[in-house]
């Protein structure tokens, strides 16, 4: 049976650094959030119920505008826990599909947030100081302190997370 550990942790926190240096050691690592961006860009199942629930104000050329649905879901709790329950089911099947290995891992930046953790046998959660934590998140998405800020709030604290860790 395949074992599956999360590396979970707040955004811009080092999971993806930490996740390529499992690559780099031949493990199978499963990054959430590049397979959330495909399915917003490629998956027709996906793409159609995300402009049913939120309008097609959220799509751009037949692909979901990630930062007008980011508008929409960091604003509103009820619309963020909506579209978890669009993408769950797609990111469950595809840790499920990866039962060929005797371990995966899992970059899972929302676990807790989503309810992702059942799914999982192991939960690291990697942390930095949430100074450089912010100094991360604006050099590399662009973006103001305030945005940043409202990113780094719409996940739950680091301090909690480390409670959940198995």
């Amino acid at each position: 049976m395949t074992k599956v550990i999360a590396l979970t942790g707040g955004i811009a926190s080092g999971k993806s650094t930490v996740g390529k240096l499992l690559k780099d050691k031949n493990f199978d690592v499963i990054d959430l959030d590049k397979t959330v961006h495909d399915l917003e860009n490629e998956n027709k199942d996906v793409i159609n119920k995300i402009v049913k629930l939120f309008g097609v104000k959220t799509t751009n050329n037949g692909k979901i505008n990630r930062s007008q649905l980011a508008e929409i879901v960091f604003n509103d709790k009820n619309a963020l826990k909506r579209l978890v329950r669009i993408l769950n089911p797609f990111l469950i099947k595809e840790i499920n599909s990866h039962t060929d290995e005797d371990v995966i891992f899992i970059e899972a930046p929302t676990l807790f947030e989503n309810g992702l953790q059942v799914y999982v046998d192991k939960i690291i959660m990697i942390a930095c100081d949430p100074v450089i934590q912010m100094q991360r998140l604006i050099k590399r998405n662009t973006i103001s302190i305030s945005k940043a800020n409202l990113l780094m709030k719409s996940q739950w604290p680091q301090s909690v997370k480390k409670n959940y860790q198995m």
